[in-house]
């Protein structure tokens, strides 16, 4: 897929590695830029027969220098911008910029696509603290991240259960038995209220001739293998 002209090579190459990346998984425009304003690692330099990203990584310490041996050192010592080049970064990240707005503008980077790919990944296994997190990891508006918590929460209760069947499947018979479901729960990103619901509701599921209940609707009765004194 062509981009632009010969003359415009250090964009094309930055265009070259965001396409690998977005042909992964989808991306947020700010994770990508982050991903494109750190040198290529030496090793896709290597590995790179065609010599895409080679004058980016030569310019900002990421492979050889064509200028002097100094620069090649600098290059296989780290991947660090150099500090001393505040000029070149700030070009860097304006051809960032540019090659950016082309992908976005071409539908091929999308923040809206990011979240609901995460929404879909994560959702089954997860809960909405949980994707709240990975969602302001990959610096979405919180606008967007609002909207996307505002879905999962719809199927919360639901998703808690599913995880919760997949992993025990029956009620705990002691308090110790409980309280390890309900972290594991927790541990999902799965709310504290969420949570308890899911296990009282699996409670009283079960066949109970007689019993009576604590404060959060537990069973309290021996023959279900509960201690009054829980």
């Amino acid at each position: 897929m062509a981009f632009g002209a010969s003359s415009n090579k250090p964009t094309l190459s930055i265009k070259g590695r965001a396409l690998r990346y977005l042909a992964q998984r989808e991306h947020s425009r700010a994770e990508l830029e982050r991903k494109l304003l750190r040198p290529p690692r030496r090793s896709v330099l290597a590995g790179s027969a065609r010599g895409e990203d080679e004058s980016v990584a030569a310019r900002f310490g990421g492979g050889p220098s064509a200028d002097t041996e100094t620069d090649a050192q600098a290059g296989a010592d780290g991947d660090d911008i150099q500090a001393d080049a505040p000029t070149e970064f700030e070009h860097l990240r304006e051809l960032v910029r540019v090659a950016l707005d082309e992908l976005s503008a071409k539908g091929l980077l999308s923040d809206q696509r990011t979240a609901d790919s995460v929404l879909r990944s994560q959702g089954e296994r997860f809960g909405a603290r949980r994707v709240r997190q990975t969602l302001q990891s990959k610096g979405l508006s919180p606008e967007l991240v609002s909207s996307t918590l505002q879905q999962a929460r719809h199927t919360e209760l639901d998703r808690a259960r599913a995880v919760w069947k997949r992993r025990y499947g029956t009620p705990a018979t002691d308090a110790a038995g409980r309280a390890k479901q309900m972290r594991f729960l927790v541990s999902r990103g799965f709310d504290s209220d969420v949570v308890r619901r899911v296990l009282r509701d699996a409670q009283a599921a079960l066949p109970v001739a007689a019993h009576e209940t604590d404060e959060d609707g537990y069973a309290l009765d021996t023959a279900a293998g509960f201690d009054s004194t829980d």
